[in-house]
């Protein structure tokens, strides 16, 4: 990993050649459907971010052929944010409202 940034509602990395994941507590402020966009210039190998709930559960996978999806997320539980890399070189950016 060259560089990553995560802040509020959107995140950012730069990547060399990566294999690997990397996890990201969500901060949830209100209890609502959160649309997430996955923006992606990959030049090597295949990243997806996936939305997880506490028990592991994956409730929302994104990459390149799936880039935008909405899910409802509580206030009340913990979710994280997961970045896989598998062989990757690149940037992405994920967002969500």
């Amino acid at each position: 990993m060259q560089r990553s940034f995560f802040w509020k509602n959107k995140g950012w990395a730069k990547f060399g050649f990566c294999h690997g994941y990397i996890k990201k507590i969500l901060s949830i402020k209100e209890s609502r459907d959160y649309k997430f966009t996955f923006n992606a210039g990959i030049t090597k190998g295949y990243v997806c971010a996936e939305i997880q709930d506490k028990y592991k559960n994956v409730l929302l996978c994104l990459d390149i052929l799936n880039p935008e999806d909405t899910v409802y997320l509580d206030s009340g539980t913990k979710y994280y944010l997961i970045l896989k890399f598998n062989r990757a070189a690149g940037e992405l950016e994920i967002e969500w409202n």
